[in-house]
């Protein structure tokens, strides 16, 4: 789950090592890049690498945090992708903002690649 804390004004990405209400969570903080008050917006990515049991947020490009989880050759998920809204504490975390874009790939994206998708101009490429 990726979530803005208005509070410390970072993003977090928190982990789970099952896909269960009682699983234990993992969270990690991005620590370098502060959220925009411009109204631009940015651009946020999550990519999970099952071969070095990894997951990483990126935020405008860069990587700010990584957390490492149990070795699955799959996300051991059992049920659809939650946008805007966290499954967890029966649903009660919405995002409090607006979402312009959802993209989801199967497979692992390149910090290249990553990049190329956080600029503003058009990528047919991707």
């Amino acid at each position: 789950m990726v979530r803005y804390q208005a509070a410390t004004a970072q993003w977090e990405l928190a982990v789970t090592d099952t896909d269960s209400t009682t699983a234990q969570v993992t969270t990690v903080t991005d620590d370098q890049v502060l959220p925009s008050a411009d109204g631009s917006g940015q651009h946020l990515a999550v990519v999970f690498d099952s071969f070095t049991h990894q997951v990483r947020l990126y935020v405008d490009g860069q990587l700010t945090s990584t957390a490492v989880g149990m070795d699955h050759t799959r996300w051991p998920s059992s049920a659809g992708l939650q946008v805007g809204r966290s499954a967890q504490d029966g649903g009660s975390e919405y995002f409090a903002g607006a979402l312009d874009e959802i993209r989801v790939y199967d497979g692992v994206v390149d910090p290249i690649g990553i990049a190329r998708m956080s600029q503003l101009t058009e990528d047919t490429d991707l």
